[in-house]
């Protein structure tokens, strides 16, 4: 997977193997260790109250806070669909008929 994060523009991170593993508080946490030296390229725990949405069968995108955004690029759907049922599972959600697992921000209620 290729991750990416955005606070002014998008930026990559690098290329590397996602897994998600239970650390000791028992919260499931995304890990991407870099496919050249193994370096960590991201340590996030999956909260019950973030928005991740999946888009293009291959991505995911969620905020970590205010001022970034992350982005989780998959080579392969299969890949993808394994996260985003893990991610689906803490939130309590449906992964087949889920895209987006909160409610997300909009600006539509203030535009009217």
């Amino acid at each position: 997977a290729v991750v990416s994060t955005q606070s002014t523009g998008w930026d990559d991170k690098g290329t590397g193997h996602v897994t998600s593993t239970y650390l000791e508080d028992r919260v499931l946490t995304l890990i991407v260790q870099a496919e050249d030296d193994g370096s960590l390229l991201l340590e996030s725990k999956v909260q019950t109250d973030t928005a991740y949405h999946k888009q293009c069968d291959t991505l995911i995108v969620w905020s970590e806070n205010d001022t970034t955004e992350l982005a989780l690029s998959f080579q392969e759907r299969a890949g993808c669909d394994e996260i985003w049922y893990k991610i689906c599972q803490v939130q309590g959600k449906d992964p087949q008929t889920t895209t987006i697992t909160q409610d997300m921000e909009n600006d539509e209620n203030e535009e009217r």
